[in-house]
Formats: C-alpha cells, structure tokens, sequence
C-alpha cells in the first residue's frame, strides 16, 4: 500500500502506459501499411501470367507476410521482412541479399522509431524495478523502522518474503495496466491475433515477469547489503547499466574481434572482383567470336573447324559465366556461415545477463529474431534448387518434343538468370516454422531460460543470507 500511494507507483503507471500505448498505436499503423504493402506485391506476382512470377510469388508469400507479434517484440528478422513486403528482395536468387534494403517502411516511421513491448519490460520497467527495490531494505535501517519491526516475533524471512511480493505487485500492476490499454489500442487499429500468437505473447509476458523479478531480486540483495540508500541506488544504477546496456555490448565487441566476418563493402568488393574476372574471359572469347558470327549471320558459311571452334567459345563463355556463379555463391556461403558465427557467439555471450536472455528468447518466440529468417531463407534456397531441376526436366522434355515454348535467358557476369517458360508449372513452397516447445526447449532456449530462473534463484537465496545476517542490536 505505500508503494501503491508513492510517487514512484504514479511515475510507473504514467510512464508504462504513455510509452506503451503510444508504442502500439504506431507499431499497428507500420503493421498495417507492411501488411498493405505486402498483399499488394502478392496481386503483382499473381498479375503475371509466367512460371518466374509463380516462384516469386512464392517465396514471397512465406518470407514477405508480416508478423503480427513483431508489434509487441520486434527484432531483425521483422526488417528483412519489411524489405521484402514490397518486393525490395523478394527473388528466390537471393544472391547477397541478407541485408536490409529498405523495406516499406516510411521515412517518418525510421525518424521516429516506436518503442515495442520488449524495449518497455528491458529499458524501463527493469529501471523502475530498481526505484522499487534499491530502498527496501536500506530505508527502513535509515529510518530505524527495521529494528522496531523484527523487535517483535516476526520471522526475517517473511518479512524478506513481503518485500519481494509487496514490490512485484508494485510494479507488475501499473505495466498490467498498460498492457490492457495497449491491446486496447491493437483492437482499435484492427490488429487481430490467431489463438496460436496469444499463446506466444502469454509466454512472453511470462518471461517478462521473471525478468522484473530477477531485477527486484537482486534490488533486494544490494539493498540487504547496504546500510544508506543513496549507496544502495549507486550500487543499483551501475548494476543496471551494465546488464542492460553493458553486456550486449560489450558482446558485439568481442564476437566481431573473434569471429571476424566480412563487411558489406567487402563483399561487394569480392562480388565485384569475381565479375570483373569473368567480363575480361568473356570479352576476350567475344573478340574471336565475333567475327564468326558475323561471318554466319551474313550467310557467308564457315568451315567445319570454323563452325567447331565458335561453338567451342560458346561452351568456354557459358562455363565462364558458371564459374563466376560458383564463386559468388561459394563467397555468400562462407560470409553466411561467418556472419552466422559471430552472432552465435555474441548472443552467447551476452546471455550472461538477464536482460539479453530475455530479448533473445523473446524474439525466438516471436519468430522476429534474426535465426527464424534465416531458417526461412535456406528452406526458399531449397526450393530455389528444386525448381531449378523441374525446370531443366521440363525444358529438356520440350526440347526433345521440339517445341517452340522452351526458352531459357542467361544473363552475362554476375549470375543474373530468369526464366519465362509458358506451361512451366512450379510447385509451391512450404515452410513450417518452429513450433513454441521446439523453440523453448532448444540449446538456445534451455539457456536463456536457466539463466532467467539461476538469477531469480540465487538473487532470492543472497538477499535472504545477506537479511538474516543483518544484526538488529
């Protein structure tokens, strides 16, 4: 109750619904435009009649839909979905584009980033928890109402065990709040969420509670520990700092100095390298190959060795060509599984703080975390490769029919190719994503989640030693 009627409780109650429902008005407005923007690029695919804009179609089908519970725990993989929406890299010859190249999103819309339910419960509730629980303790020492209270026959560790419940409920009510105006809002805007994303966002808010509660664990220890408030709010404010700014960090630092891996100017520059290697070839064929064809298209004829070495060129230039595409496919490959390494290694190490643990796991659950695009990418890749061969059986059957349908463009360096084959028809592109148990209980997941439940339970067992050595005399 006087949590309740402090200043703090007001400020709590004010700040998480101003921050959260303003948050999800604007979330709702960008979820809606990407929506917009997506089922008008779907219209797009399916107004052209031809077998390529089938297998876009379908892969941007998957890839492309926008997702609802990125409205409330957004992450990176939401960006290269956005990108995609309106077609900025919807191809299934993905190529080097596993970075952001724009998406929809409007220039209003990156000038004033929204804040999202998961930078609420890290940033600001866990800052509030700190206002809650660095005093708990040290201020009734201060005040000399702690020694008037243990006077009487009340065991500490139920006074411990009402600090730490009268404090959750302090700050748990007043984001409550919030969280009800804020679904209030998604409902006005028209957001609606399937059974199945209501369980997500329950077990994310679950995550959230230990989250808050590590945090007022660990309030409670530093302020058991403390004999002035003032020292207990230093103490507290550091320790904040560095969990929830310092680790991940300091985590980005170390993964990119371990496990280096290629900058985007970099891989630009090799793709360039590879191109230009494969011009000079190809120019170099052309400069003997020209005359040839010149020679055939006036109807001069040529000479057997003639005839024979212009389709020998033809056979150099195409396998040219392939080999630029190998080596732009084996440089994307190794900058993928570097770039998939230094991440790996970050998210590890920087799940040694609570506040990490609980973002990484929650934008898992989400499906808005960098891991589940990327498992999206490799299943459309697969596709890509299946669809290729069905296409060269279905071009090499219509060859052998002799039919005029069959057409094939190969493009010059680089490894640009389409293909536009009427009667050509794809299959579709599945992809189910992972399941919640399966995205829990991953190594990923497991750790995340021990880390959680290792700080609530080591904060509570160190507060509780720390106020039963607490001498009333």
């Amino acid at each position: 109750m006087e949590n309740v009627l402090s200043r703090r409780f007001l400020l709590a109650l004010v700040l998480s619904s101003l921050i959260l429902v303003t948050s999800m008005a604007a979330l709702s407005a960008a979820y809606n435009e990407d929506y917009d923007a997506y089922r008008a690029q779907q219209d797009t695919y399916a107004r052209q009649d031809s077998s390529f804009s089938r297998v876009l179609g379908e892969v941007h089908r998957i890839l492309a839909r926008p997702n609802v519970l990125s409205i409330f725990v957004g992450g990176p993989g939401d960006e290269y979905r956005s990108d995609m929406a309106s077609g900025g890299g919807g191809g299934p010859v993905f190529g080097s584009q596993f970075q952001p190249q724009g998406g929809s999103a409007s220039p209003t819309n990156k000038r004033f980033d929204p804040l999202d339910l998961g930078f609420v419960a890290v940033v600001v509730m866990t800052f509030l928890v700190v206002m809650f629980s660095y005093d708990a303790i040290s201020g009734e020492k201060e005040r000399g109402t702690l020694k008037l209270m243990l006077a009487n026959p009340i065991p500490k560790d139920a006074v411990l065990l009402g600090k730490y419940l009268g404090g959750m409920a302090s700050v748990l009510l007043p984001f409550a709040l919030s969280v009800v105006l804020g679904l209030a809002v998604l409902a006005f805007m028209g957001v609606t969420l399937a059974a199945g994303a209501w369980v997500r966002l329950g077990v994310i808010l679950a995550l959230l509670v230990l989250l808050l509660s590590a945090f007022y664990l660990i309030g409670l220890l530093v302020s058991s520990l403390s004999r002035r408030s003032a020292t207990a709010l230093l103490v507290m404010t550091l320790v904040w700092l560095v969990l929830v700014f310092g680790v991940g960090n300091a985590a980005a630092v170390v993964a990119k100095t371990t496990t280096p891996a290629p900058t985007s100017a970099e891989l630009a520059e090799q793709y360039r390298s590879i191109d230009d290697r494969a011009f000079t070839v190809w120019e170099d064929l052309q400069a003997e190959m020209q005359p040839l064809m010149q020679r055939s298209f006036t109807g001069q004829p040529l000479t057997a060795d003639e005839q024979a070495r212009l389709t020998e060129l033809q056979k150099q230039s195409q396998a040219a060509f392939e080999q630029a595409e190998k080596e732009r496919e084996a440089v994307r490959k190794d900058a993928m599984r570097r770039l998939d390494s230094q991440l790996f290694r970050a998210e590890s190490f920087a799940a040694i703080s609570p506040a990490e643990a609980f973002r990484t796991l929650a934008t898992s659950i989400a499906r808005s975390d960098y891991w589940s695009f990327r498992s999206a990418i490799d299943a459309a890749e697969t596709y890509q490769e299946e669809v290729d061969r069905l296409r060269a059986e279905w071009l090499s059957e219509q060859v052998g029919a002799g039919s005029a349908r069959a057409t094939i463009m190969i493009g010059g360096p680089g490894g640009v190719r389409s293909f536009g084959e009427e009667g050509f028809e794809p299959p579709s592109f599945t992809y189910a994503t992972p399941g919640l148990p399966e995205q829990v209980g991953s190594a990923a997941g497991v750790r995340d989640l021990l880390v959680l439940l290792a700080y609530n339970l080591f904060g509570f067992i160190g507060a509780y030693v720390a106020f039963l050595r607490y001498d009333v005399r």
